[in-house]
């Protein structure tokens, strides 16, 4: 049966030795990439297979790099790639009966089609494998062996059948399938009739580990049929030891002297039983008594340290762990990380519990690769209230589903980087985040600009089309928007220039929240299906921290933040928005040092408008607003100092807010 090849257009060219030729299957699906370090599209074709592996799992897809042409390189892969005749690269062979030659961005809308087809073709032979990978007496190296069980399902009728055993390391993120070591095949001439078995156990020693972590090293078994060329079957050999860390939540909003909850489970997916080594470390602010942590089993034993449990082969032991806030004074943010050890293998996995004591759950996802500039929306959040908890995607990973649904907002950004980190896995969890009635603000200006239309940009993000790298140095707001009205955003002096920002054309259903002259629409929010986004295609970290309100970070973020916790239910049928009473809101943080965020709503018709704040004897120190505002939410930030610009000594403070007859106060306290 031959081959079916699709040629993409952007290939590298390379000389390898010389050729040969492919058939069908219904189980995982073996994708055979051949590319070099040095071929510039073999990066889009290597993502494109993890991105889809991710999607289909282990169990439907398993995937090979054979490097030619580079450091990499064996005679191995080098033989390998003559027995398909490769010649340009990247190229891709699916189950040796698909090939695609050559990658561009969108490669994997090629592939996905490709695995799904050959997904639903039956096969007639199961594997079954187990095995041990070990590190050796030579630094670098490993051995181990690995047993490989084929069974006929039905009858098989097929030709020249071996069966092959392949070594791969995870070398980096560019290089996750590195071939290693090809073991001798085993020719399979028993294999005919339903219930025919036969078992090979391989052996193997002084294979390379460059990243000398046995935990990166794994092996594929697969039986192929060399004339015509197919693959009849594949299968990842599962790790002997390995458990899931499965969590319920990650994050809990609590109140003073509270206590949160979660639910960590701990399952063995591994060949063999296993003790799980359990511990845990905090980073619990300020005083170390202000918070108390530990965990429990479902019998009602608690640990306030170490233990370890025994998981026998397909168990699952539940804990429950406890972060109480055992002071009741302090907005705090406490942090619990949960490791756990396999006593045998002796790698370590850990899950992180976040507790916001009297504040919101804010989630800052930091997508900027090594760089430092998650600060400034770390520094704007905190300022008005909102202080975040970090997930930084560099070191430790991308983020799910499940850690995106426990918080009540997330902000996203990628600064000055392409945004290519960001894959289809991530725009399916922000999609799973806002269908459970998520809030997310995504900042990037280079979002756009790294990828073509898809359901999330136009489904979740209501973008029909967009004009990258327009630039665009001030961003003005829209008259009578709830985030932008007033705002004029000046981008420049920021830490990276802004001309990668692209503008965009929105659909029905947006209201666009910034404009740069001249260049076209930068921003929009999305109200609906009881989730709410805002998307800036402009870099927030260039807007300025020291410019008068409202043109300032910390004005976008606390109106960002007052917009997701409005209730568009409360608009009437002519559209407007409808505010029947006086609200001044705690002030966040408080206690401050030395500035505070001050938000509060003013009724329709409300008239002049005045703020003030006294000390405990009454006088007043400060006029933070005095005159006629628009109905509905507002925002100012105090600095700590009086009308004269002199800075207040620590004390008590009183905020005091009249408008339209009404009047309403707050406590304030200033701590230096």
């Amino acid at each position: 049966m031959a081959r079916r090849s699709v040629i993409v257009g952007l290939v590298t060219i390379v000389f390898v030795m010389s050729a040969l030729s492919a058939l069908a299957s219904d189980r995982a699906v073996l994708a055979e990439l051949f590319g070099s370090t040095g071929c510039g599209y073999c990066p889009n074709a290597c993502a494109a297979l993890v991105e889809l592996q991710a999607e289909k799992g282990t169990d439907q897809l398993v995937v090979l790099y054979y490097h030619v042409s580079d450091g990499y390189a064996t005679g191995e892969t080098y033989a390998r790639a003559s027995y398909y005749g490769v010649g340009g690269i990247p190229h891709v062979e699916f189950d040796a009966v698909d090939q695609v030659i050559g990658a561009g961005p969108t490669v994997i809308d090629m592939y996905r089609p490709i695995v799904d087809a050959r997904l639903a073709v039956p096969s007639p032979i199961e594997i079954e494998c187990y095995g041990s990978i070990e590190a050796e007496g030579t630094r670098g190296t490993v051995g181990g062996w690995v047993t490989a069980k084929f069974r006929a399902t039905d009858a098989v009728g097929l030709g020249d059948l071996r069966a092959q055993f392949v070594v791969y390391e995870e070398v980096s993120a560019s290089y996750p399938y590195t071939v290693r070591d090809m073991l001798a095949p085993e020719a399979v001439t028993t294999l005919s009739a339903a219930g025919d078995s036969i078992e090979f156990t391989k052996y193997f020693s002084g294979i390379t580990n460059s990243t000398d972590n046995t935990l990166n090293m794994h092996i594929i078994v697969f039986i192929e049929d060399t004339d015509p060329q197919q693959i009849v079957q594949s299968a990842l050999m599962p790790d002997p030891y390995d458990f899931e860390m499965l969590v319920d939540t990650y994050a809990h909003e609590i109140d003073y002297w509270g206590e949160a909850i979660y639910t960590l489970l701990l399952h063995n997916t591994g060949t063999v039983d296993d003790d799980l080594n359990v511990d845990f470390t905090t980073d619990f602010p300020g005083d170390p008594y202000n918070w108390v942590a530990n965990y429990c089993t479902t019998e009602g034993i608690c640990y306030m340290g170490a233990h370890t449990f025994f998981v026998p082969v397909g168990a699952t032991e539940t804990l429950y762990v406890h972060i109480t806030d055992y002071n009741g004074t302090h907005q705090d943010i406490g942090t619990m990380i949960m490791s756990v050890e396999s006593d045998a293998a002796g790698f370590t996995r850990e899950a992180e519990f976040v507790a916001f004591c009297d504040l919101t759950s804010v989630l800052l996802v930091d997508d900027d690769g090594p760089m430092t500039y998650e600060t400034y929306f770390q520094g704007a959040l905190t300022d008005t209230g909102y202080p975040p908890y970090t997930w930084d995607c560099y070191t430790k990973g991308r983020p799910s589903a499940t850690l995106l649904k426990s918080f009540y907002a997330a902000f996203w950004t990628t600064a000055s980087g392409d945004a290519t980190t960001i894959v289809a896995g991530d725009e399916q969890a922000m999609a799973d985040y806002l269908d459970a009635g998520g809030n997310l603000c995504l900042a990037s200006m280079n979002y756009l600009s790294s990828r073509t239309s898809n359901s999330f940009i136009t489904d979740y993000l209501h973008i029909t089309s967009w004009t990258n790298d327009t630039s665009g140095f001030i961003m003005n707001g829209v008259t009578d928007d709830m985030v932008s009205d007033g705002m004029a955003l000046g981008l420049l002096g920021g830490p990276f220039p802004v001309t990668e920002s692209d503008s965009v054309t929105p659909a029905s259903g947006d209201d666009v929240i910034f404009t740069a002259d001249s260049v076209g629409d930068k921003a929009v929010k999305i109200s609906e299906d009881d989730h709410k986004v805002v998307f800036l295609a402009f870099p927030f970290e260039c807007v300025k921290s020291v410019y008068a309100p409202p043109d300032n970070n910390r004005v976008l973020v606390e109106r960002i933040m007052a917009w997701f916790d409005f209730d568009e239910t409360d608009v009437p049928d002519d559209g407007a928005p409808e505010f029947a009473k006086l609200v001044l809101n705690q002030n966040m943080p408080n206690p401050f040092n030395p500035i505070t965020s001050i938000q509060f709503s003013v009724p329709d018709n409300a008239g002049p408008v005045e703020l003030h704040v006294y000390n405990v004897s009454g006088r007043l120190v400060r006029t933070l607003v005095d005159d006629e505002l628009t109905a509905g939410p507002h925002s100012v930030v105090w600095n700590g100092k009086d009308d004269s610009g002199r800075s207040l000594a620590s004390g008590i403070y009183f905020a005091k807010l009249t408008a339209g007859g009404e009047t309403a106060e707050r406590k304030m306290a200033l701590l230096k």
